[in-house]
């Protein structure tokens, strides 16, 4: 992960307490940055810190850089769009120990950034502010956001990090320097609070939320409700394979054994009504896509212990320790196999009989195709996980020592 860079800046300052900067990502607010900054400075003030507070113009069309210069922000701009491209500009540029993101919309009480700083101060890594718990006043959320979206993204970074953080989307939050340069934050878009909470949940950061108040912005949002909606949460299930992949799997391999279990309890099918439904090619489905889903969650971890994303995983252990690229290509081969005999039984039994029993029949060659093709894809699988693997420096069918 690439460290943040300090400027001559931090050796400047002349408090005891470490230098702060405040960093509004900025595009055409001129309606309010003004007023943004002017609180901002404010906070700084009332919270006894010294500081300064950056803008990064992120291609305004207004006034925006102008009206932030003359409330006394210093102003960089970041000429590609995106909120993500913006922060990682500012804290590049950023003189302080803490770093403090804040939206530039109004939509936060930053002459409240006392009880951010001080969290910082009282040795918290990372700090939140929780519009929850601060209130959010009539008209400042839409009801999706306040309702759907934003408690079920921050329900699954906390399944997937570990996280406690409850408003995983709120735009003003704070870091120590040694906390940011260690998450390594890489989002260019508005996912970049997401990215912050899942980093900080996985490397057990000390995270706190503290109560702030949430207004109606007075120019319309940049954010895209659906468009972005979906960037934050392709993000979350991007970034936690576990869950995306290997939870997603077991439970449609479950549905698959269960199913294909009905299907030999009720050999002429379940009946719906007047009806009978028969959930033998539903089971092969269930069987084929979970397994599959299996499969690819363990290369997802192995390559996110590859690239870093996450430091350990228990699933990869498992195949590291018991399993393997020798022991898995014999269980791939076994199964097709056994797919291999039983099309071959079912075969000298049409050619014996001279006929196929289509009721009884089906359901064996159906179950046949499905260990065929469960093994192929098994074999496949492991050489790919394989080949992830060995990109760390090894390959995973060795153990680790030590372990």
């Amino acid at each position: 992960m690439t460290a943040i860079p300090r400027t001559a800046a931090t050796s400047a300052r002349t408090g005891t307490s470490p230098f702060v900067s405040i960093i509004m990502p900025c595009l055409d607010e001129e309606q309010t940055i003004g007023k943004c900054v002017e609180d901002a400075r404010a906070g700084l003030a009332a919270a006894g810190a010294d500081g300064e507070v950056l803008v990064v113009d992120n291609g305004s069309t207004d006034g925006s850089a102008a009206a932030a210069a003359q409330a006394g922000a210093r102003v960089i701009v970041e000429p590609v769009r995106g909120k993500g491209r913006a922060c990682a500009t500012g804290f590049k540029a950023a003189a302080g120990e803490y770093l403090i993101l804040c939206d530039a919309d109004g939509t936060y009480d930053l002459s409240q950034l006392r009880l951010v700083i001080d969290a910082l101060r009282d040795g918290s890594d990372m700090v939140v502010g929780n519009r929850f718990d601060g209130g959010i006043s009539a008209g400042a959320m839409p009801w999706l956001h306040r309702h759907v979206g934003n408690p079920l993204i921050s329900a699954f970074l906390r399944l997937a990090s570990g996280s406690q953080v409850r408003d995983s989307l709120s735009g003003l939050r704070g870091f120590t320097r040694g906390a940011l340069s260690e998450m390594g934050l890489e989002a260019g878009a508005f996912e970049i609070e997401a990215e912050s909470v899942y980093k900080a949940g996985l490397l057990k950061l000390k995270v706190t939320e503290v109560p702030v108040a949430y207004h109606p912005r007075a120019v319309p949002s940049k954010l895209r409700s659906f468009e972005d909606g979906w960037a934050i949460a392709s993000f979350v299930l991007v970034n936690a394979p576990h869950y995306l992949f290997t939870v997603t799997g077991a439970a449609l391999l479950f549905a698959g054994v269960f199913a294909i279990l009905s299907t030999y309890a009720f050999s002429s099918g379940v009946a719906l009504g007047s009806l009978r439904w028969q959930p033998l090619f539903l089971a092969t489905i269930f069987l084929v896509s979970g397994s599959n889903a299996i499969l690819l969650g363990v290369a997802a971890r192995a390559h996110a212990m590859t690239t870093g994303r996450i430091r350990d995983d228990k699933l990869v252990a498992l195949y590291r320790r018991h399993l393997g690229l020798g022991r898995m290509l014999l269980a791939a081969t076994a199964s097709v196999l056994a797919g291999a005999v039983l099309d071959f039984l079912l075969f000298l039994s049409w050619v014996s009989e001279g006929s196929f029993d289509a009721r009884l029949g089906t359901r064996e060659a159906s179950l046949a195709q499905c260990l065929i093709v469960i093994g192929v894809n098994l074999a496949f699988s492991c050489f790919l996980i394989e080949m992830l693997q060995r990109e760390n420096g090894g390959p995973i069918s060795q153990p680790a020592h030590g372990q």
